[in-house]
């Protein structure tokens, strides 16, 4: 299998998850990838490293910094056109830069995790800690994943 195929391949699977599309699950899913950029966890670091835990909020600041970076380097690497340039009718959302990896996915794998270890686990507050900590980990990233793909830019 050569790259073009795996492009096409891809196409056909954002064709197939768009076909549930409607003006609802469009802004569904603008809202569920939102909680994907960089300007949510930029949110997200800040008020936890003032407001809650400077370690933490360290930690998760660093997590984000070093998946910017890392994704970076990738995205300028592989150089993986976004798949609306090459099939218009995929598209819904504008996003500029390099395709692969998706920025979004990449950090929410990395930063939900993290986050939910550093910051449910010493909730006083959550009556089923475990289960909410592997819920945020692993559903997020997931979410986020597909409204990727539903909005046309990965």
């Amino acid at each position: 299998m050569n790259w073009e195929q795996i492009y096409e391949w891809g196409l056909s699977v954002i064709t197939t998850v768009q076909k549930i599309k409607s003006p609802f699950m469009t802004g569904l899913m603008e809202f569920v990838s939102f909680f994907g950029n960089p300007i949510f966890y930029f949110i997200v670091v800040v008020c936890v490293f003032w407001c809650l835990d400077r370690k933490i909020g360290f930690k998760l600041g660093t997590t984000i910094i070093f998946n910017a970076a890392l994704n970076v380097a990738i995205k300028n690497t592989l150089q993986v056109p976004r798949p609306f340039k090459k099939d218009a009718s995929v598209f819904i959302v504008e996003e500029s830069g390099f395709s692969t990896p998706s920025g979004h996915s990449q950090s929410s794998a990395s930063f939900y995790p993290v986050a939910s270890d550093s910051l449910i686990k010493n909730a006083t507050n959550v009556k089923s800690k475990r289960f909410m900590r592997i819920a945020v980990a692993v559903f997020m990233p997931l979410l986020i994943g597909f409204s990727r793909i539903y909005l046309g830019v990965h």
